[in-house]
């Protein structure tokens, strides 16, 4: 199995910050040599080739995976793994029309990722209530280095436990299939539901890489606690980033044979309902690091008021979708024979027109109420945010923090705008020579 995870945590990618006393103010004195092409030097030594200044600390943000008090990696770590169970009919309506159902219920068993307290070590294990990946109620001396709260003692012995790793999906698909001599044609509509804390391998949540992260295994989903429950106190476990309950899709295509040659259109139309709209409150160190108001697919409608500055809370909308979704794809093939003696020699030319209309539907908007500037919350504990709080009260009191001329928090002018769009139409050419 090939991660991205090992690769930035077992020096493939190197992360240490080297901290120095700025003597002088000649930047340009500062010249690192980078031996092997890091800046830092290993373990706790400075930076090689760096004299200005007085040399501070080498800090490693990677737990150190051979450090047998504080393993960077599970020791009873367990492989990926789901089960899933698939049944269905075929039936035969006549030779050429034929009418498929299936049923699919999928369930993960263990995921694989890197989980931290504080946005800062991480540690490799199986996301959940285990004595591993348990980080708030366990001791981790690794968190020493940078003063974290678990240096001495368990972070929050009455917090709630983490989460398992969620992804469940329950989905039913029908086809009906015409195949005819020349004609071809197929109705897809599926119902599903796709619910959960870990959308996969691939990060769907827009607030991660702004429109998600393809790192396998090293996401954001497990970063922070607080990213494992919303702002009541719930565990996270709504309709993932990809959940479109109902999606119809329509699709054939009809060969044309001419003069010795063969001409070919297709189209595929594709009606989805909208995927999940959430609000989502950034906490402690980033806007990628937020905590979904209420659960997933929940929008918070929030404005400020003119007269006080503060941040107000009007309705609450419960599963929000984004709008009707639909594309219309179409594709035209042309070959013929080049050769009187070879009958397998074929040259052709393929057009596909990818979204041919160009719509651009919606298919995220802003889900970060908080400008930039001021923009996450840090004062609630991690008890208070594992177990509800209001998120309002918290961002408006923030905001009046000493000193008095401290700026009430901003709302951001960009939530509840569309954020991402449907691909433009995209147009692929293709030659082919078959022997």
């Amino acid at each position: 199995m090939k991660y991205s995870l090992p690769r930035g945590s077992f020096g493939g990618e190197y992360w240490h910050d080297c901290v120095y006393a700025m003597d002088s103010i000649d930047y340009t004195t500062i010249k690192p040599t980078s031996p092997g092409g890091h800046a830092c030097g290993p373990d706790s030594s400075p930076s090689a080739g760096v004299t200005v200044g007085r040399f501070i600390e080498n800090q490693n943000w990677r737990a150190p995976a051979g450090n047998p008090a504080d393993p960077g990696v599970d020791p009873n770590i367990k492989p990926f793994s789901q089960h899933e169970y698939i049944f269905g009919t075929d039936w035969a309506i006549t030779s050429k029309m034929g009418l498929e159902v299936r049923y699919a219920r999928k369930r993960l068993d263990n995921a694989i990722d890197d989980m931290s307290i504080d946005d800062s070590v991480y540690y490799i294990g199986n996301p959940g209530p285990n004595t591993y990946a348990d980080l708030l109620h366990r001791t981790l001396p690794a968190e020493a280095a940078v003063g974290g709260p678990g240096a001495t003692g368990p972070a929050c012995a009455s917090c709630p436990p983490a989460p398992k790793a969620i992804r469940n999906y329950d989905g039913i698909e029908s086809r009906l299939t015409y195949r005819g001599s020349k004609l071809f044609g197929q109705l897809t509509y599926t119902y599903s539901r796709l619910y959960g804390n870990y959308s996969g391998l691939t990060d769907t949540d827009v607030t991660d890489g702004n429109g998600g992260r393809h790192n396998a295994n090293n996401n954001r989903s497990f970063d922070l606690p607080q990213m494992q429950y919303t702002t009541t106190g719930k565990v996270v476990d709504g309709p993932l980033g990809t959940d479109r309950p109902n999606v119809l899709t329509l699709n054939g295509y009809y060969p044309l044979r001419w003069l010795g040659m063969e001409t070919t259109l297709g189209i595929t139309q594709t009606v989805a309902q909208g995927s999940p709209k959430s609000t989502c409150f950034p906490v402690v160190d980033s806007t990628s690091a937020c905590q979904f108001w209420g659960q997933r697919g929940t929008w918070a409608n929030i404005t400020r008021d003119p007269a006080t500055g503060d941040l107000v809370l009007g309705s609450v909308d419960t599963n929000a979708r984004m709008p009707l979704y639909t594309q219309t794809d179409v594709n035209l093939g042309h070959s013929f024979h080049v050769s009187k003696t070879n009958e397998a020699m074929k040259l052709g030319f393929e057009l596909n027109v990818s979204n041919i209309l160009n719509q651009r539907a919606i298919l995220s908007y802003n889900p970060n109420p908080l400008a930039q500037g001021n923009e996450f919350l840090t004062t609630p504990s991690y008890q208070t945010f594992l177990t509800g709080y209001d998120p309002l009260a918290f961002a408006n009191a923030e905001a009046r923090i000493p000193p008095p001329n401290t700026p009430n928090r901003v709302l951001n002018s960009q939530y509840g705008l569309p954020w991402l769009f449907q691909g433009a139409r995209t147009m692929r050419l293709a030659v082919r020579f078959t022997f």
